[in-house]
């Protein structure tokens, strides 16, 4: 690797993000800036200020970014509905850490499925029948092997059939990756 490092004044990533600090810069915001690069010489020192700016915000290293955890909370009025739980944005990798339904009015057995959405086409990879009004889904033995990534475009998808619950609170907590 050389020595050589671009000239920060001529690096219009600066310019744009100069009211951002490392701890705010969301996936987006660099995105946007480095959608639409070509690959291309003339691009060499964008280039090596985008692989610097990644390093910075914890972007390249494929590990948890510090400070960067959502809890999701959705709340599934209808039973055997498919509702959207999480969807990252582009650019994003998000880890699934945990998840858990607390159900409302009613008892019974119920199922409890988990899709992938991508494209406009469901895969399901969770199925769970309990007849517990409180799961914690990721402690099931159904539970596929974790780490359990989520990335854009693709959407996490929860269900859940029970004739005589009146709804689901499914929550979630993601770890950002990317």
């Amino acid at each position: 690797m050389s020595n050589y490092a671009p000239n920060p004044e001529d690096e219009q990533v600066y310019r744009n993000l100069q009211n951002k600090t490392l701890g705010n810069v969301e996936t987006t915001d660099i995105v946007k800036l480095t959608d639409p690069t070509f690959i291309q010489a003339t691009n060499q020192d964008a280039l090596i200020t985008y692989n610097t700016l990644n390093e910075s915000t914890f972007r390249s290293s494929g590990t948890l970014i510090p400070d960067k955890v959502k809890l999701t909370i959705t709340t599934c009025s209808d039973s055997g509905v498919k509702n959207t739980v999480f969807e990252p944005q582009k650019g994003e990798t998000w880890l699934l850490n945990v998840a858990d339904v607390t159900m409302s009015g009613g008892s019974g057995t119920t199922v409890h499925e988990m899709w992938i959405q991508m494209d406009s086409r469901n895969v399901r990879f969770y199925y769970y029948s309990v007849g517990d009004n409180n799961v914690i889904l990721t402690t099931d033995g159904n539970w596929p092997a974790q780490p359990f990534y989520i990335q854009y475009p693709c959407k996490l998808i929860y269900e859940w059939t029970n004739a005589t619950h009146t709804s689901a609170a499914f929550a979630c907590i993601m770890q950002k990756i990317t």
